[in-house]
C-alpha cells in the first residue's frame, strides 16, 4: 500500500509548480530561469513520490558522473531534509546513491560519460519508472537520450507506478535538441513548463530586484536568466561572429591552396578531444577547414584520431596549452606531451593567458569591409574564415558567454561548449600575441607523419 505522506505544497514548494507536481504524462520537461526552483522541486518530487509508491526507484542522470556529488546528490539530501523525513533515508558516496529504509527502493546516479552503466541498471525492489535529468543542456545530442528512454521500460501498472521522465534545465542554446524534441512540436505524452523566479516566493526582495535589473539592463541576457526563454543568458561573448562573414564554403577550396602553410590547435582531455585545422593564405587570412570534436580519448587513441583525420598535411606547428607540455605524472614523471610524442604526434607550447586569449580571437573575427576582387564590390569580411565542415567551432563559438566574475574571460559553463574555442584561442594568441609565451624553447615538431622528425632551434612561437 502507497505511504500517506502529508505536506503543505505552499510551504514546502511553494507556487507555481502545481501542474508539474500532479502531471502524470511521461515526459515533464521544464526550463527556467535563474532562481526559478525547478531543481529544488524536481529533488522534493522524487524524494516524496519515492515514499509515497513503495515499488518506485529513480535514476537521476547529468552529462557527466563525477558532478552529481555536489548538486543532485546534495539536492536530494536538503529534500529529505526539508520534506522532515532524512532519518528514513541513508545517502552513500561509494557507491553513489540513496536508499528508502523502510523499503530498500534506490536513488542510483549515472553520467551520460560512462554509456556502459547507463546499460545495466537493475533494482532489486519493484521497478526503475522516475528519471530526472539535471542540467540536460549540457548534454550534446539525444542520442544517449533516447537510447536511456527506451531502456526503460517494463508493465508499470502492476507495480502501481508509472514511467515519468523529469527534464530541467537553463534555455542556453535556441536550437537545443530539447526545443526541437518537445518544445516546438505539441505532444500528449508530454507537459513543458517556463518557469522564473518570480515564482520563488523564497528569494529575498533585492533577488527578485537583481533578475527584473537584468530585463534593462541587457534584454537578452535578462530574458534567458529573469524570464526561462531561449537564448544566451550569460551574453554572447564572440558578439563579433556572423555566419554570412565568418563561414566559407568547405566545398572551395581558395587558389594556391596546397601551397599554405598549416597549424593545428588541441584541447585535450579525456571530457573532450578538440583539434582545428588551419591554412594561413599570403594575404594572412587564416582559414579553419578541419575539426575533430570527440570524448572518452585516451592519448593514444586520441592520438590515432588525429593521425587519421591529418593525412597527408604537414602542420608547421600543432599548439597545446601549457599544461599538457609541463604537468607531470606524479607516478611516472610524464608529461601528457611525452604520450603524445611516443604516438606520433609532437606538440608546441601555446600560452593560457585567457584574457589576451580571447582578445586575439575577437582580432581574428572582427568584421572589416574590403572589396571584392572578382565583382568590384564592396563586402565585408574577416581575418578568420571557418569552413562549412567546422560544425562544431560555427555552433559553439557564437554561443560562450562572459564569465560573470570576469566580463573578458570566457564562462567554463556550459563546460560542453568551451573545448572546442579553448583550441582556437591557443592558436590564435600566437598569431595575434606572439610574445604570450615568454619562456623559449627548443621544439621538435614533425616534418612529416612518416617518422622523420626535425629540431627546431625557433621559440615555441613564430613571428608572423
Amino acid at each position: 500500500m502507497a505511504k500517506e505522506i502529508q505536506i503543505s505544497l505552499p510551504e514546502k514548494i511553494g507556487a507555481g509548480y502545481g501542474k508539474f507536481w500532479r502531471t502524470k504524462k511521461t515526459y515533464v520537461v521544464c526550463k527556467g530561469g535563474k532562481g526559478s526552483k525547478k531543481s529544488t522541486t524536481a529533488a522534493q518530487w522524487v524524494i516524496y513520490n519515492m515514499m509515497k509508491y513503495p515499488n518506485s526507484n529513480t535514476l537521476i542522470v547529468r552529462s557527466v558522473f563525477n558532478t552529481h556529488k555536489d548538486s543532485t546528490f546534495a539536492l536530494l539530501k536538503w529534500a529529505a531534509k526539508n520534506l522532515e523525513c532524512l532519518n528514513e533515508w541513508h545517502f552513500t558516496i561509494n557507491p553513489l546513491e540513496a536508499t528508502y529504509l523502510p523499503t530498500g527502493q534506490k536513488i542510483l546516479f549515472r553520467g551520460f560519460d560512462e554509456p556502459e552503466r547507463l546499460g545495466s541498471i537493475t533494482v532489486s525492489k519493484g521497478v526503475l519508472c522516475f528519471i530526472w535529468m539535471e542540467e540536460a543542456f549540457e548534454i550534446d545530442d539525444n542520442i544517449g537520450f533516447d537510447l536511456l528512454d527506451k531502456s526503460i521500460r517494463g508493465k508499470f501498472e502492476e507495480f502501481g507506478v508509472w514511467k515519468r521522465i523529469m527534464i530541467t534545465f537553463n534555455p542556453w542554446k535556441y536550437d537545443h535538441w530539447i526545443k526541437k524534441k518537445y518544445f516546438d512540436v505539441e505532444r500528449e505524452d508530454t507537459d513543458t513548463f517556463t518557469t522564473d523566479h518570480r515564482c520563488n516566493e523564497f528569494l529575498s526582495e533585492a533577488d527578485h530586484k537583481m533578475y527584473e535589473d537584468s530585463l534593462i539592463e541587457d534584454p537578452e541576457r535578462g530574458a534567458v536568466m529573469a524570464r526561462g526563454e531561449w537564448g544566451i543568458p550569460g551574453g554572447a561573448f564572440f558578439n563579433e561572429f556572423r555566419k554570412d562573414v565568418h563561414v566559407y564554403d568547405s566545398h572551395v577550396l581558395p587558389g594556391g591552396w596546397n601551397d599554405w602553410r598549416t597549424y593545428c590547435s588541441i584541447d585535450y582531455g579525456f571530457d573532450m578531444l578538440a583539434v582545428l585545422w588551419y591554412k594561413v593564405s599570403p594575404q594572412q587570412v587564416v582559414y579553419a577547414y578541419k575539426e575533430l570534436h570527440e570524448k572518452d580519448l585516451t592519448i593514444s587513441k586520441a592520438a590515432e584520431k588525429f593521425l587519421k583525420l591529418n593525412g597527408e598535411d604537414k602542420p608547421f606547428m600543432i599548439y597545446a596549452p601549457p599544461d599538457v607540455i609541463d604537468t607531470r605524472q606524479k607516478e611516472t614523471g610524464t608529461t601528457a606531451a611525452m604520450l603524445w610524442q611516443e604516438n606520433g604526434v609532437m606538440l608546441a607550447r601555446s600560452s593560457n593567458k585567457r584574457e589576451m586569449g580571447w582578445m586575439s580571437v575577437k582580432e581574428a573575427l572582427k568584421p572589416y569591409k574590403t572589396i571584392d576582387v572578382f565583382t568590384g564590390d564592396e563586402i565585408t569580411t574577416a581575418k578568420l574564415q571557418i569552413f562549412s565542415c567546422c560544425k562544431y567551432l560555427i555552433e559553439y563559438l557564437p554561443q560562450v558567454q562572459h564569465d560573470d566574475k570576469n566580463y573578458n574571460d570566457v564562462s567554463d559553463k556550459p563546460h560542453l561548449l568551451t573545448h572546442i574555442v579553448d583550441s582556437l584561442r591557443y592558436f590564435c594568441v600566437q598569431r595575434y600575441f606572439p610574445n604570450a609565451s615568454t619562456q623559449q624553447q627548443t621544439t621538435n615538431y614533425i616534418d612529416n607523419f612518416e617518422g622523420k622528425l626535425q629540431n627546431s632551434t625557433e621559440a615555441t612561437y613564430i613571428n608572423w
